[in-house]
């Protein structure tokens, strides 16, 4: 006859702690003072990001107000465009602009010694209405990592002409005694070219009279 197992004593039986069906399972929670570090580093960071977004929203605003004060008291269709990357070329220029209306001429200017950019180009439009529109909208844009200065070609200031590529603080006039500068000494340097030209010429010409000279003295 086999054995009979007598059963274990009841405290000595394991007994599993049963859990409810459906309900979820328990979570560690934070310790109090690690919630309050993670409140205070989220605190902080709100912090730092709320005033650079004001700042920015302030200073878009000021330039637009800047920009629309410009464009209603604009009364040339010719703008002076400055702040310009040493990059930017005449079709650059073109693209930037053409949306806003029908453009006679773009012009930039450079250097007459060195062909180098100085830094501002000048725009000008078919119309009034279309060079008010570009002030209002390109104005202050950024262009690789440069903010454009647009205004009306008669009322640009030196602050605007003025670059760390070299441009001046006379705007347009400084511009136009470069030009005058430029076909002066392109005149003189033609007057030289002619002047050695016709010397050499009039040496040519002693040569073969020398030459003649000498054959009639042989008969």
């Amino acid at each position: 006859m086999a054995p009979v197992e007598e059963p274990a004593p009841a405290h000595l039986v394991a007994v599993p702690r049963a859990r409810a069906e459906g309900t979820p399972p328990r979570r560690h929670l934070a310790s109090p003072k690690r919630q309050r570090t993670d409140d205070s580093t989220q605190r902080m960071s709100s912090n730092d990001t709320k005033p650079s977004s004001t700042a920015n929203e302030s200073s878009t605003a000021a330039t637009s107000s800047a920009a629309e004060a410009m464009a209603s008291k604009c009364q040339t269709a010719t703008l002076f465009v400055g702040n310009l990357h040493p990059r930017i070329g005449d079709a650059h220029l073109t693209k930037l602009f053409s949306p806003y209306g029908t453009l006679n001429r773009v012009s930039l200017v450079k250097n007459g010694a060195s062909g180098q950019p100085k830094g501002y180009a000048f725009v000008e439009f078919a119309s009034v209405e279309s060079a008010r529109m570009a002030i209002r909208r390109v104005d202050g844009r950024m262009l690789l990592n440069k903010m454009l200065a647009v205004r009306p070609a008669h009322e640009k200031t030196g602050a605007a002409a003025g670059n760390d590529d070299g441009g001046d603080n006379n705007g347009g006039s400084k511009d136009i005694k470069d030009n005058r500068q430029v076909r002066k000494e392109k005149s003189e340097v033609l007057s030289k070219i002619e002047a050695v030209k016709r010397a050499i010429e009039e040496k040519k010409a002693r040569a073969v009279a020398g030459k003649s000279f000498d054959r009639s003295r042989l008969f």
